[in-house]
């Protein structure tokens, strides 16, 4: 995790207003929003993955993977979610 906020936090300095976030969500955070998700047969919008942490959550708290549509707009990031 402290590799992902160190990139989070270098992609901020280089460009402050394109980087939502300069730490990366906790486990306990992203658990708890992904609790929020209604359990259902539609599509789950992610938007801004960055680093991952409510991507896995929201997939672990049983949303299927064809069901989630992650949307992530900094090149680096989105590498790092593929």
């Amino acid at each position: 995790m402290f590799a992902e906020s160190k990139l989070l936090f270098k992609l901020w300095l280089k460009n402050p207003l394109k980087i939502g976030a300069v730490a990366v969500s906790s486990p306990e955070l992203a658990s708890a929003m992904a609790r929020q998700i209604p359990v259902g047969d539609g599509y789950v919008v992610e938007l801004g993955g960055g680093t991952g942490p409510v991507t896995r959550a929201i997939l672990a708290a049983g949303t299927p993977p064809d069901r989630l549509v992650v949307v992530e707009r900094d090149p680096t990031l989105h590498r790092l979610l593929c």
